[in-house]
């Protein structure tokens, strides 16, 4: 488990916990998406797809400059998968008042995060 309990942006909260995994692992795509309380239907979703170039990595990682928690109205959710097994999932414990990034065996990709060989890179 990989905790940092105080309220910063998406971008350094991600960044800190991704420094403090085992070293070598290398992201293969990403899901995070915020919201304002009670408005989780409008959420804006930050997406980084397989194959992502070093540019794209740079504008989804500008795309969490973003501060949240719920006493500032803002929640957010997401995971980032590895390549060869493992990802990283926002968990929130609310009697707590305290969100991390938690290390856990990899699930599926969903099919919108997987480039199509006609995609344009």
């Amino acid at each position: 488990m990989i905790r940092k309990i105080y309220r910063n942006t998406a971008k350094k909260q991600l960044l800190w916990a991704l420094k403090h995994l085992p070293p070598g692992l290398q992201i293969r795509c990403a899901h995070i998406f915020y919201w304002t309380r009670d408005k989780k239907e409008n959420a804006i979703h930050v997406n980084l797809v397989t194959g992502y170039t070093e540019a794209e990595y740079k504008e989804f990682l500008e795309k969490l400059s973003f501060e949240y928690g719920y006493e500032i109205g803002t929640l957010m959710d997401g995971v980032v998968w590895f390549e060869g097994g493992g990802w990283l999932e926002f968990v929130e414990d609310d009697e707590v008042d305290s969100q991390w990034w938690e290390f856990r065996l990899r699930p599926e990709i969903p099919p919108h995060l997987e480039r199509s060989p006609s995609d344009p890179v």
